[in-house]
């Protein structure tokens, strides 16, 4: 039987057949979400100007996309899911700015005309050392301070135990 129209034709023909899954025409109603995301965004087609056959033969193109695994991004097989990645990864992107913000604060650069904060790895690091030379500094003067403070007041103590050794 050399029919074309047979399953095993186009499982041959197509490597991904089915890799995010396979879908018949009654799942116009399940995958809405998507079928309509890849309407506007694909075909530039309002899903609502569509009559009901125009809207069968769309969905058919998509069917025939989504069994293929040949669609232009993730977000056409599962919109909800792709929803979902997308908003942790614009979670991760406003923690990691906000970290480098605060580390940007903390070493005194950070500009807050800027809309975005420079990420420069070597400024940043030199700054931090920097930062921690200049506090090594300011507790080694400290520690001169205190020594000198307490070599004057050693020599006071001696001066009076001089004073109250000839009393």
């Amino acid at each position: 039987d050399n029919d074309s129209s047979n399953d095993e034709g186009v499982v041959g023909a197509c490597p991904k057949w089915g890799k995010y899954g396979i879908i018949q025409p009654t799942a116009i109603f399940t995958k809405q979400p998507e079928f309509h995301a890849w309407l506007r965004e694909i075909k530039q087609i309002e899903p609502e100007q569509l009559s009901t056959i125009e809207t069968k033969e769309q969905f058919k193109t998509f069917i025939e996309d989504y069994n293929t695994a040949t669609m232009p991004s993730k977000k056409y097989y599962n919109l909800e899911s792709w929803e979902r990645k997308q908003a942790k990864l614009q979670l991760k992107h406003k923690q990691k700015r906000s970290r480098l913000v605060e580390q940007q604060k903390r070493l005194g650069i950070y500009d807050d005309t800027e809309d975005m904060p420079k990420f420069n790895d070597e400024e940043i690091l030199r700054l931090q050392r920097k930062k921690e030379r200049d506090a090594q500094r300011n507790k080694e003067h400290e520690e001169k301070m205190l020594d000198m403070q307490l070599a004057l007041i050693d020599k006071e103590n001696d001066a009076l135990r001089k004073i109250m050794g000839s009393i």
